[in-house]
């Protein structure tokens, strides 16, 4: 589509460092059919390997302004959180999402995601675990909070507001969940009591958590 696209992987003095940008992070999914619910945004990942081509791969990936819709499975967690207006942007214009981050590791096909946090004004999501594309499975957890915007505006209140949701970046009122099994169809699970349950009770991870483990690849890096 006319958008800037591309992929660098230098050799150091211990192994490769990879970097990846496109100004479309939708048309790259979908080049690499992996899906074809992100809809435009940009997408950047940066990574290292220390050792030769068959040692892992980690580092950050990120992704800025873009919108989830037509994802059945992601709507289906949703309904059982019951979040049922958000479910129905979906199959509409989609739900916006002004940043998603998270650390990973990747070998073989197997990728390790770590600190996952997707944020926007109708929701945040946060996200720890294992997909491997090799055998088709995945095993996430995290937690979703409805009206993100919202919902974390009373942790910034002083005084009340840590005491309410007990952290930077955390909410009021959310949801904890578990996808694993297909990458179709996996099983999933909601706790519906934690969506009445105050922030202190759970952990939404900032994305200034995420920023310093970025620094800290950078260093690591730099160092190699």
């Amino acid at each position: 589509g006319g958008k800037e696209i591309s992929v660098s992987m230098k050799p150091n003095n211990n192994g490769h460092k990879l970097s990846l940008y496109s100004a479309d992070a939708g048309m790259v999914f979908r080049v690499l059919d992996i899906t074809n619910t992100v809809k435009g945004g940009s997408i950047e990942v940066s990574g290292y390997r220390n050792g030769a081509s068959n040692a892992p791969w980690s580092g950050v990936a990120e992704m800025k302004r873009f919108r989830i819709s037509n994802a059945p499975s992601f709507a289906r967690l949703l309904t059982l959180a019951s979040l049922t207006g958000i479910t129905s942007t979906l199959v509409g214009k989609g739900i916006a999402f002004d940043r998603l981050r998270f650390s990973y590791l990747s070998q073989n096909g197997k990728t390790t995601i770590d600190n996952g946090q997707a944020v926007g004004s109708e929701l945040g999501v946060t996200a720890t675990g294992i997909v491997n594309f090799t055998e088709n499975q995945i095993d996430l957890k995290g937690t979703i909070v409805p009206a993100y915007s919202i919902n974390s505006l009373v942790a910034k209140v002083p005084l009340i507001g840590p005491l309410i949701t007990g952290e930077r970046g955390g909410g009021i009122f959310a949801a904890s969940y578990t996808v694993k099994g297909p990458i179709e169809k996996p099983e999933m699970s909601v706790n519906p009591l934690s969506a009445l349950a105050p922030g202190f009770l759970r952990k939404l991870l900032p994305i200034i958590d995420l920023e310093s483990d970025n620094n800290d690849a950078m260093d690591r890096e730099s160092r190699n």
